[in-house]
């Protein structure tokens, strides 16, 4: 079986965030115009889409009628933001988003490691992945692996 090409992998990432933002606007929309508005922020999203850059999505802006238009028109949009840290690999990046705290402090540093067990063995680590619940083994996207609370959890 042949691995993707790269760009078909970015399709596949754009499509799935677009799909997230689609899924998580929908139950918004629901409810309403006559839904009184919140004095404070009952839910954050943090939308990150992988190899899309700012100079793209905005040069992309007239094209959006829905999601991206929605986010773009309601909600706080952090344009051209910049990393404090070298390394921009994927888990670290969200990880500092997520967090708003640097490499160092949150504890995912790359994206996967080696750790060495109390036998002496060494397993490979990824860093979105924490053990599964039993009586599931293996393990499940999660959040384990960060030091610190994510922003989410702080509101």
């Amino acid at each position: 079986m042949t691995r993707p090409d790269r760009s078909t992998r970015h399709a596949w990432r754009r499509l799935a965030a677009v799909i997230l933002v689609a899924a998580l606007a929908v139950p918004t929309l629901a409810t309403g115009a006559a839904a009184a508005p919140a004095a404070s922020p009952t839910l954050a999203v943090i939308v990150v889409v992988d190899g899309l850059s700012w100079a793209r999505f905005e040069h992309d802006r007239p094209l959006y009628v829905a999601g991206f238009k929605r986010l773009f028109d309601e909600g706080l949009v952090c344009g051209n933001s910049r990393y404090r840290h070298i390394n921009t690999e994927t888990g670290p990046g969200h990880a500092s988003l997520a967090t708003g705290a640097p490499p160092r402090v949150h504890g995912i540093v790359v994206n996967q490691w080696l750790e060495t067990g109390p036998d002496g063995t060494q397993r490979a680590v990824y860093c979105a992945a924490q053990p599964a619940p039993p009586p599931a083994r293996g393990t499940v996207p999660g959040a384990a692996n960060l030091r610190v609370e994510t922003l989410g959890d702080r509101l």
